[in-house]
């Protein structure tokens, strides 16, 4: 998740299924990241995925349909 926030504090809404939110700069995440979310976040960085996984970006070129009246 990308949050553009300078304050306040997340708390988990599911405590049973996480013990707490953190915020984090992206430049400086907690190590280890569970493999999905660095496979993830490799395309955003555009850097290679972790090894083990491959990643392809979808670019959707569709335009929404135009109606003439």
């Amino acid at each position: 998740m990308v949050a553009d926030f300078t304050t306040g504090e997340p708390h988990p809404l599911e405590p049973h299924v996480f013990e707490r939110w953190e915020w984090h700069s992206p430049a400086r995440l907690p190590q280890p990241l569970f493999p999905a979310t660095a496979a993830l976040l490799s395309l955003w960085w555009q850097t290679p995925p972790p090894p083990g996984w491959r990643t392809h970006r979808f670019t959707d070129h569709t335009e929404p349909a135009v109606r003439s009246e």
